[in-house]
Parts: C-alpha cells; structure tokens; sequence
C-alpha cells in the first residue's frame, strides 16, 4: 500500500509551490518514505532559491524545512547515511 505525501514552500509569508500526490514507489517504513519526501523538498527549495538569484530577490538567512518524523529528521542530520 503506497501513500500520499505532500509538501509545501513559502517565501517569507507567501505560498510559492506545493506538491500532494500519492508515492509511486512503497518504502517499508515511514522514515524512508519521510525522507524520500525531504530529499525532493531540498531539490525544489534549490530551484526556488536559484530562481529568486536570477530575479535578483535576496532571501535573507536560510531556507528552513520542517518534518515531524524524528527518525527521518536523524537520516537526514547524520552524515553516516550519506
């Protein structure tokens, strides 16, 4: 069984992109479907901040991403798994 993921990217206080779909690809756990979720939100969060370098708009200090998977948040900050 696979399931809906989704994700969304603001600009300061506005809604730029947001993506919802159903997982092509069944993980066997929710950490790995987490952090294959956060792995597509680091790629989108690059473009943007690309695109906003191009525009010549500045975002002021970082672009932050939120998860409320702990075991996902631990893949993602420990390099081992890199």
């Amino acid at each position: 069984m696979t399931s809906t993921t989704g994700f969304y990217t603001f600009v300061r206080k506005n809604l730029v992109t947001w993506r919802n779909k159903k997982q092509d690809v069944m993980s066997r756990s929710s950490a790995k479907a987490e952090y294959r979720v956060m792995t597509h939100t680091t790629c989108e969060i690059v473009w943007i901040k690309n695109l906003l370098m191009e525009l010549d708009f500045r975002q002021p200090g970082l672009m932050l991403i939120h998860c409320g998977n702990q075991s996902a948040i631990y893949i993602t900050q420990n390099h081992v798994f890199h």
